[in-house]
């Protein structure tokens, strides 16, 4: 079925809210994507931005600290979530990347970031969601932020 763009842009908007964040802690993904990209922070060494990869992080699950919180999930739909994970692959930092493939067990031994990053395509990782106030409105949800990227342990 099409989508009927004449009765969904005259919609109003005023129902339309930021969904609740998650609760912090661990939680479970596959990579579903990747991209290349320019960090939106300048390097203050350098003054340019650094290149990184922008993993999408799908198939959520809780972690075990999530799930021992009763109820903390009330309201969430993780199906519908997907997170994102910026590595660096310029800057001085890029060994974390380095790191991370190596330890999906993939050989980076002279090997470019090129060929390197879409490796990770469906693996499995593990992740810690943390949260950020909102500055503008502290009222609102927080935003989440991926922290600590490794491999879901087997």
């Amino acid at each position: 079925m099409a989508v009927d763009f004449k009765q969904l842009l005259a919609k109003p908007v005023d129902d339309v809210k930021r969904p609740p964040a998650p609760p912090a802690g661990t939680y479970y993904a596959t990579i579903g994507a990747f991209k290349f990209q320019e960090s939106p922070w300048t390097n203050n060494e350098t003054g340019d931005k650094d290149a990184q990869v922008r993993y999408t992080l799908r198939n959520i699950e809780p972690g075990e600290d999530i799930l021992a919180i009763p109820d903390s999930l009330e309201g969430i739909d993780l199906t519908k979530r997907q997170f994102f994970a910026d590595l660096p692959l310029s800057g001085g930092n890029e060994w974390v990347t380095k790191t991370f493939l190596e330890a999906l067990g993939i050989a980076t031994s002279g090997r470019g970031w090129g060929e390197l990053c879409p490796e990770a395509l469906n693996h499995s990782v593990m992740f810690d969601v943390t949260h950020r106030l909102n500055k503008t409105d502290p009222a609102a949800p927080p935003f989440t932020d991926v922290r600590n990227l490794r491999k879901r342990p087997e």
